[in-house]
């Protein structure tokens, strides 16, 4: 079975050790495992790497930010999520190329 898994994580906590850990456990039962990451390489992705889990950095921005961080940064972000569309169409290219990679089209 092919499994995508999507994080916005890069360093590891918690839910990036459960992730990496879900990723590594499906991949020794002989399913195809992929994980998209930020455009940062971080923890996730080298723990990943290590486990020779593959990996797909890209860029995509969060839909919330802090009251408390910078004014200029949280307009950067909210600019950048007018392009969710993009990053959406980027992820299910990659799926397409999954996808067809299995039926052997190409």
């Amino acid at each position: 079975m092919n499994i995508l898994l999507i994080t916005h994580e890069m360093n590891l906590g918690g839910a990036s050790k459960s992730l990496v850990t879900l990723a590594s456990e499906l991949k020794e039962r002989g399913h195809n495992v992929t994980v998209i990451l930020p455009l940062i390489k971080g923890q996730v992705y080298n723990e990943l790497k290590k486990r020779k889990i593959r990996t797909h950095l890209m860029f995509f921005g969060w839909r919330v930010t802090s009251k408390y961080w910078n004014p200029l940064i949280r307009i950067g972000f909210k600019i950048l999520y007018l392009f969710e569309d993009l990053y959406v169409k980027s992820i299910v290219n990659i799926i397409k190329k999954y996808l067809k990679k299995k039926s052997g089209k190409m």
